[in-house]
C-alpha cells in the first residue's frame, strides 16, 4: 500500500540560510533521482527546521517509516549532508538530536 511518511529535523552546521537552501535544492534533486514519489520539502531557513515528506510503498506503518528515513538519509548523504545518529530502523533508539518528528499516514490515492 501507499504511505506518507514526513520526517522533520534541525540542521546543524556552519554555512547559513543561503548554504541551506542550496543543500536543500541538491536533496530534492537527489530523492528526484531515487525516483521518489511525491518527494516534498519545507524549510525555515533561519532556523534549519526541516520538513520532508515522501510517498512509499510499504506493507505497514513501521515499514513505511524504515523506507522513509533510508530515503531521505540516502538523498541527504548523496547531496553531501550528514545524518549523525540516526537509526536505520525506527525502533532504534535513541532518534540524536538532529531528528525531530517523523510520522507515517495513508496516501491519497487519484480515484
Amino acid at each position: 500500500m501507499k504511505l506518507g511518511f514526513l520526517m522533520a529535523g534541525r540542521v546543524v552546521g556552519d554555512g547559513g540560510p543561503d548554504a541551506l537552501d542550496v543543500h536543500l535544492d541538491r536533496v530534492m534533486d537527489e530523492l528526484v533521482k531515487l525516483g521518489v514519489e511525491d518527494p516534498s520539502l519545507n524549510a525555515t531557513l533561519a532556523s534549519g527546521l526541516v520538513e520532508l515528506s515522501v510517498v512509499v510503498e510499504a506493507g505497514s506503518f513501521p515499514e513505511a517509516m524504515k523506507v522513509g528515513l533510508d530515503l531521505a538519509r540516502t538523498a541527504i548523504h548523496a547531496a553531501g549532508g550528514g545524518t549523525p545518529d540516526w537509526p536505520s530502523d525506527p525502533r532504534d533508539a535513541p532518534w540524536g538530536i538532529t531528528l525531530e518528528e517523523t510520522s507515517v499516514r495513508k496516501a491519497l490515492v487519484d480515484a
